[in-house]
C-alpha cells in the first residue's frame, strides 16, 4: 500500500529499496512501491513547501488556470494565510489572514496606523483636534461657521463671510449670537452703540478768518466748514457733514444723537483755558450737523479745543428698540 513521504523520508526509502543492483537484489515491488509512494506523496511535498532549501523554492511564476469550460478550477485556496518575505516581518507578525477587499471594500477604520499626532498622513484635510494649524488662506463660501454647525437661517448661530468686490467683504454675526470679551465680560451684541461718527478740531488757527480751521482727527466726517452769512465768515458756527450714507433716511433728523464740546477760548495753553459755553448741536439730518458755540454773554465764539460725537442709526440698519413713556409719581 502506498504511503504519503516527506522528502527525507522518500530520500531514504529509494536508497533502501533500490541500492545498486550488483547483486539483482531490486524486486518490481520495490520499484513499484518506491514510485507509488512518489506519487503519492507529490501533492503533499508540493503543498507543505517543507523543502526549505536555497535554490529549492519556485523561482518562476505559477499558473493556475480554469478548465477549459470555464467551469470552475484555477483558484488557489489558503486557509491559514499569507507572509510576504520582503515586507519586513517574515516571522509571521504581519500575517495576512483576510483577502484584499479592493480599493471599495475596504473600511477606512479599519486600516492600521491612523491615530496620533506622528500618523498625520492626510496633510490636506484639517484635523479635527486642532493639532495641525492652516497653512494657508482658507475660505468658507457663502456657509456659517458656529460651535454647533447650524448657521444663522436655522438658529442664528454663528458667523459667515460675504464676498461684495475685490475691494470689499463683510463679516455677518447670527442674530443669535453676540460678542463677547474675555478681558472684561462685556458683551456686544449689536454696533448701533458705537458712535456713528466723530471729530475734534481746532476753530482758531490759522491767520485769517476763512480759514481758520484744522481737523485734527474724526472718523466718518467728510467736511467741517465754517458757516457765512452775506458772505462773511462767522465766529463759533459750524457744519459738520459726514460722509455719504453714514446715515440711513428712515428716521432723519429725529434718529441722530449729537454732543458737542467747546472750551470756547483761543487758547489752549493749561487745564484752565476754557470759558462758560453752550454748544448747540440744532439742525440734524443724514448730511451733516450744526455746531455753534454761545459764551455766557449771548455772543458766538470760536474754541481751540472742540469734541463732536453722534451716534445714530446708521444706513441699512433696523431700528426696533421700544421705549415706554409716561409719569412716574415722586
Amino acid at each position: 500500500m502506498a504511503e504519503v513521504k516527506n522528502v527525507t523520508q522518500l530520500v531514504d526509502d529509494i536508497n533502501t529499496r533500490i541500492p545498486d543492483n550488483n547483486a539483482g537484489q531490486i524486486s518490481a515491488k520495490d520499484v513499484r512501491e518506491t514510485m507509488r509512494n512518489v506519487a503519492f506523496s507529490i501533492p503533499k511535498i508540493v503543498a507543505s513547501g517543507e523543502w526549505d532549501v536555497a535554490e529549492q523554492e519556485f523561482v518562476n511564476d505559477v499558473r493556475l488556470r480554469r478548465k477549459s469550460d470555464n467551469s470552475d478550477g484555477g483558484t488557489l485556496i489558503v486557509q491559514s494565510g499569507i507572509v510576504f518575505e520582503n515586507n519586513g516581518n517574515p516571522d509571521g507578525t504581519a500575517l495576512q489572514t483576510r483577502p484584499y477587499l479592493g480599493p471599495t471594500g475596504i473600511k477606512h477604520g479599519e486600516l492600521d496606523d491612523l491615530t496620533g499626532t506622528s500618523n498625520d498622513h492626510h496633510t490636506q484635510y484639517l484635523r479635527v483636534d486642532g493639532f495641525r494649524p492652516l497653512t494657508g488662506d482658507f475660505g468658507t463660501d457663502t456657509n456659517w461657521v458656529s460651535s454647533s454647525g447650524e448657521g444663522n437661517t436655522t438658529a442664528g448661530h454663528g458667523i459667515q463671510f460675504e464676498y461684495v468686490d475685490t475691494n470689499n467683504e463683510l463679516l455677518h454675526v447670527g442674530n443669535e449670537t453676540q460678542i463677547k470679551f474675555d478681558l472684561d465680560n462685556s458683551i456686544m451684541s449689536t454696533a448701533k452703540s458705537n458712535a456713528a461718527a466723530w471729530v475734534t478740531f481746532d476753530g482758531v488757527s490759522g491767520v485769517g478768518e476763512a480759514n481758520t480751521l484744522t481737523v485734527l482727527t474724526s472718523y466718518n466726517v467728510s467736511a467741517v466748514k465754517r458757516v457765512t452769512e452775506g458772505g462773511v465768515p462767522q465766529a463759533g458756527k459750524f457744519r459738520i457733514y459726514f460722509k455719504p450714507n453714514t446715515f440711513g433716511d428712515s428716521l432723519g433728523h429725529s434718529g441722530i444723537c449729537a454732543i458737542g464740546k467747546s472750551n470756547g477760548r483761543a487758547s489752549n495753553a493749561n487745564a484752565e483755558a476754557f470759558d462758560e459755553n453752550t454748544v448747540a448741536c440744532v439742525v440734524r439730518n443724514t448730511d451733516y450737523v450744526s455746531f455753534n458755540i454761545l459764551d455766557e454773554s449771548n455772543q458766538y465764539v470760536n474754541g481751540k479745543v472742540n469734541d463732536l460725537i453722534v451716534f445714530g442709526v446708521p444706513s441699512g440698519v433696523t431700528y426696533s428698540d421700544s421705549v415706554t413713556v409716561g409719569y412716574q409719581a415722586s
